[in-house]
């Protein structure tokens, strides 16, 4: 089944290494990634954009054709710890990260639009659904944010500890806890 698949290692090989300096594409060049572990990353299906965030505090754009690096984002006044979790929604990247806050980025000049700040310890997932986000971190709680005006709408409790994921199916919110609860 996963004979078809390339890897990104793959994609970006000395030879699209080559082909974007010749391009004049000087950005791509071994080693220009993260300078720590790679801890989320999302898809954009539509552009081939692979959007990649690492516990270095920086998110990176790459065009999964080529393996170029296409834009790093802004981390000037961004994230004060590593990013954790990311989300591709509605047009725009979240990050969630170890210093409880998440960052909402335009696409297009990779700047920084809203924070939303609430939790007290690192966010752990974001999910996007009818206008609101919902985040859950390691402080035992899972937000409901407006997505529009970043404001905390209400929060969730019925974890004894971190909860590390959430997801949604069927009109239910399903959450995963570090006390091996799902509710």
């Amino acid at each position: 089944l996963f004979e078809k698949y390339k890897t990104f290692k793959d994609v970006v090989s000395a030879e699209s290494y080559k082909d974007a300096a010749a391009e004049g594409d000087r950005s791509t060049k071994p080693g220009d990634g993260h300078k720590d572990a790679i801890s989320a990353l999302v898809f954009d299906d539509t552009h081939g954009i692979l959007y990649t965030a690492s516990l270095d505090g920086v998110i990176l754009a790459w065009v999964v054709q080529t393996g170029a690096k296409k834009a790093q984002f802004s981390m000037e006044a961004s994230h004060s710890q590593g990013i954790s979790s990311l989300l591709l929604w509605k047009g725009f990247l979240y990050s969630g990260s170890f210093d409880a806050s998440i960052i909402k980025w335009g696409l297009t000049n990779h700047d920084i639009l809203q924070r939303y700040c609430g939790h007290s310890e690192v966010v752990y997932g974001i999910l996007g659904i009818e206008g609101c986000l919902l985040s859950c971190s390691r402080d035992g709680g899972i937000r409901v944010w407006n997505e529009a005006t970043a404001e905390c709408l209400f929060e969730l409790r019925g974890h004894r500890a971190a909860v590390l994921c959430v997801a949604t199916a069927g009109g239910m919110l399903f959450s995963g806890s570090d006390d091996s609860m799902i509710r």
